[in-house]
């Protein structure tokens, strides 16, 4: 891992925005999904692999969309809390150091991750090379237990070295966005056994548009990485939510 910015007591801590994203655009995916459903009049697996499909597509999309705006207009994340506690004899710029499994921090959830909490949360993480008080040593994106991350440190003291997790952090962002990527995946093997059943040439037809559509994402992707940082995530969020919100008219 890269060198990153040393964490002191004060800094500020976040959640992000991705959950909310995910949410919105899963919540999206489900209204455009049981509108193609009632446009096809599909039922029963057919309109189960569209829901998830649907559902999946809406909520990886729009965390794509909303973490490639981020990257590209720099956009900071809104302060959900802050560390309260740390070393007592090691400082960073005469601020105390932070130590991961035994350092606190205060977290209101903000934006939509959880409820405010009453009572500090822990530091999770740190460098797995770096040491305070004989602790993994904090900086800059190290986890917090409740899923939040550091947003802030020093401006001239750095912290490299692997990362090593001390405590259990209830990552809820990182569970839904790989949930919705079992469910996409879960709804492209669905469709599939449905074009099977249909016969050869449904299948070579869905083979053939769903190799087109991941080729042309895999395309995006590329083509917006060339351009600069996160307008890989735009162009490939836009499109999937183009794809996503253009379904009800193409199902008619």
């Amino acid at each position: 891992m890269d060198a990153q910015a040393a964490a002191r007591m004060g800094d500020e801590i976040a959640h992000g925005f991705g959950l909310a994203a995910m949410v919105a655009g899963a919540v999206a995916g489900a209204i455009v999904g049981a509108a193609i459903v009632a446009a096809t009049v599909a039922t029963g697996g057919v309109a189960a692999v569209i829901i998830a499909g649907c559902v999946a597509g809406g909520g990886l999309s729009m965390f794509q969309l909303v973490k490639g705006l981020t990257t590209i207009f720099n956009l900071q994340e809104p302060a959900s809390g802050m560390l309260i506690t740390g070393s007592s004899n090691v400082f960073v710029n005469n601020r105390a150091a932070i130590r991961a499994s035994v350092d606190q921090a205060t977290c209101s959830g903000f934006p939509f991750n959880h409820p405010p909490l009453p009572l500090p949360v822990l530091v999770a993480d740190g460098s797995a090379t770096v040491f305070v008080n004989n602790l993994p040593m904090s900086r800059l994106q190290s986890k917090i237990v409740c899923g939040a991350h550091i947003k802030s440190g020093s401006p001239d003291t750095f912290v490299g070295g692997p990362n090593t997790t001390m405590a259990f952090v209830f990552d809820l962002e990182g569970w839904l966005h790989t949930g919705l990527e079992i469910l996409g995946v879960g709804a492209v093997i669905g469709a599939g056994v449905i074009a099977a059943a249909a016969g050869a040439a449904a299948l070579a037809g869905f083979v053939a548009i769903t190799g087109g559509a991941m080729l042309a994402f895999e395309g995006l992707g590329h083509l917006g990485n060339a351009i600069g940082p996160g307008y890989g995530d735009l162009l490939q969020g836009v499109a999937g939510l183009g794809l996503l919100f253009a379904g009800p008219r193409l199902a008619k």
